[in-house]
């Protein structure tokens, strides 16, 4: 655990249950330091796994496999390679779920435990830039239902009015999209 000094009280980062939020190895007199600003900790559940960063990290190892391989260095590529299958075996066996509504779908986050987080932000990494990501083509069946699911009533940051439509964030107001 890293320790932080604010004053006089001794300040510790606080390990968290990824489900319910709830603060571990609280000792008696030791206060909290959110990891979180306090409106999102209320907001939003985190579990701990995000689906687009993992997805950002597989097709940068992946180039960095092309790279290896201009290098002639073959030990190094391949264990970028395997490590890039990894990711993706990952991301297809754990990210990948079926929602009620749309089917086979990303989840925006998991936690390898069955629980997911039905959402998308909109900055990127995010789901609906995977294809500009490079993680998969437009035209993916999972990616399409994931789509569909971003641009409804079904994403809680999905917002829509007189002036504009789109997706927003939990780090800008509530009813805004990102601009």
């Amino acid at each position: 655990q890293r320790r932080l000094k604010a004053g006089r009280r001794r300040i510790r980062t606080i390990k968290r249950c990824r489900i319910c939020g709830r603060a571990l190895g609280l000792r008696g007199g030791e206060q909290e330091w959110p990891s979180r600003s306090p409106a999102l900790q209320t907001t939003m559940a985190s579990v701990g796994h995000p689906t687009a960063a993992k997805a950002m990290m597989g097709v940068s190892v992946r180039q960095a496999v092309e790279i290896c391989d201009d290098m002639k260095d073959g030990d190094r590529a391949n264990r970028a390679r395997a490590l890039a299958a990894e990711i993706n075996q990952g991301i297809q066996s754990r990210s990948i779920a079926q929602h009620e509504i749309f089917g086979r779908a990303y989840a925006y986050e998991v936690d390898g435990y069955g629980n997911r987080v039905w959402m998308d932000d909109a900055n990127v990494p995010s789901l609906l830039s995977l294809p500009y990501l490079g993680y998969v083509k437009s035209t993916d069946p999972v990616y399409r239902n994931t789509r569909q699911l971003i641009l409804s009533q079904s994403n809680p940051y999905y917002f829509y009015g007189s002036a504009a439509t789109g997706v927003g964030s939990y780090h800008t107001r509530q009813k805004f999209i990102w601009p």
